[in-house]
C-alpha cells in the first residue's frame, strides 16, 4: 500500500512539473530566462525522475509479491486504521523461546530421573505361563513365577556418569532459561522504545508533511502570477515526497513492531480472536 501511494502521489506531482519544462525552455529562447537556471531546473528534474523510477520499481515488486501471497489482484481502498493499544499484561506473558527453554528443563528433569532409576535397586514380581505342545494329545502347562531383587553392585562407573552428565544437561538448561528470560527482557523494551519513538514521530512528521505541502502550493502560485524560478518548485515536491515516505514507512514500522510484540508475548491469536 505504502509504495502503490507514493508512487502515484509522486507521479502526479512530476505531472505538474513537467510542463514547466517546455516553459522555461522558451522563456530561455527568448533571453527572459538565464540558461544557467534553466540546466540547474533539468539536473534538480532528472533527479526527482529517478527517485520516482526507484518508487515504481519497489512499487511492482510490492503488488507482485502481495498477488503471488494472497493469489488475487490488488486494489487500493485506502490505508487501515488499526488501535495500537500497548498495556503492562504483555511484561507478564513468556515468548516462545522462553517458554520453549522452561520445558526443555523440565523435560531434562525427567530424563535424570529416568537415568537414575536404571542404576537404582529393583523389586518386583515376575511370572510366566508355559504350556508344552510336545504330544497334541496332552494339555500339559505350568506356571511358574516369584519374587526378584536386582540391585547394582559395579559397573565401572558407567552409572554415576550418565547420571552426572544428565544432571549437567539439565542444569545448562536451567541457565538457558535465565539467559533466554533476561534476553527475552531486552527484546521486549526494544520493541516498545520502537514503538513509543514511532508514535511520537508520526505527528511530527505529519505536520512537516502538511507544511512542506502547503510550501509547494504557495510556490506553484507564485509560478504562475510572477514567474517565480521553478527550482525551488522541484527541491519542494522532491522534499513534499520524502516527508510523506518517512511518514508511511514509520506508521509502518509502528504497526509492524505492535505485531511483533504481540507475537513475542504469545498473544498475537488473542489480539485478533482467532481459534485454532
Amino acid at each position: 500500500m505504502i509504495y502503490n501511494h507514493l508512487y502515484k502521489y509522486a507521479s502526479e506531482l512530476l505531472y505538474n512539473l513537467l510542463p514547466l519544462k517546455d516553459k522555461m525552455k522558451t522563456r530561455v529562447d527568448s533571453g527572459a530566462a538565464d540558461p544557467v537556471q534553466y540546466a540547474v531546473f533539468l539536473a534538480r528534474l532528472n533527479k526527482f525522475q529517478s527517485s520516482i523510477y526507484n518508487l515504481e520499481a519497489q512499487a511492482k515488486t510490492s503488488l507482485a509479491n502481495y498477488e503471488n501471497t494472497f493469489n488475487q489482484v490488488f486494489i487500493f481502498q485506502g490505508f487501515p486504521k488499526i488501535p495500537i493499544i500497548v498495556n503492562n499484561d504483555y511484561s507478564n506473558k513468556n515468548s516462545f523461546e522462553l517458554s520453549i527453554k522452561e520445558n526443555i528443563y523440565l523435560s531434562s528433569l525427567e530424563n535424570v530421573k529416568i537415568t537414575r532409576s536404571d542404576y537404582l535397586p529393583k523389586l518386583g514380581i515376575a511370572a510366566r505361563y508355559t504350556e508344552y505342545d510336545i504330544d497334541q494329545s496332552s494339555d500339559e502347562s505350568d506356571i511358574r513365577g516369584g519374587i526378584y531383587l536386582n540391585f547394582p553392585i559395579f559397573d565401572f562407573g558407567r552409572g554415576r556418569a550418565k547420571i552426572q552428565a544428565a544432571r549437567a544437561k539439565s542444569d545448562a538448561s536451567k541457565l538457558d532459561i535465565e539467559v533466554e528470560r533476561k534476553l527475552d527482557d531486552v527484546v521486549e523494551n526494544e520493541i516498545i522504545t520502537i514503538i513509543e519513538s514511532s508514535n511520537k514521530a508520526i505527528q511530527k512528521l505529519k505536520d512537516a508533511f502538511l507544511d512542506t505541502k502547503k510550501q509547494r502550493e504557495l510556490i506553484n502560485d507564485r509560478i504562475l502570477l510572477t514567474g517565480f524560478s521553478p527550482i525551488n518548485l522541484v527541491d519542494a515536491s522532491e522534499n513534499e515526497l520524502i516527508q510523506l515516505q518517512n511518514l508511511l514507512e514509520t506508521e509502518s514500522r509502528l504497526l509492524s513492531s505492535f505485531y511483533n510484540l504481540l507475537h513475542h508475548n504469545q498473544a498475537l491469536l488473542a489480539h485478533f480472536k482467532l481459534s485454532l
